[in-house]
């Protein structure tokens, strides 16, 4: 999987992010409700 498959192309727009060790499959997976409250924050 790509990065973009896990997060919105509004925060890869405004910021850089890496997938270290599958940390994302991992954060999606396991935490997926704290992962969902990240990635819909309002961030200026």
């Amino acid at each position: 999987m790509q990065t973009n498959d896990y997060i919105s192309q509004e925060l890869l727009d405004k910021f850089e992010f890496y997938n270290y060790n599958h940390a994302l499959e991992i954060l999606t997976q396991a935490f997926s409700e704290e992962w969902g409250e990240v990635t819909e924050m309002d961030i200026i």
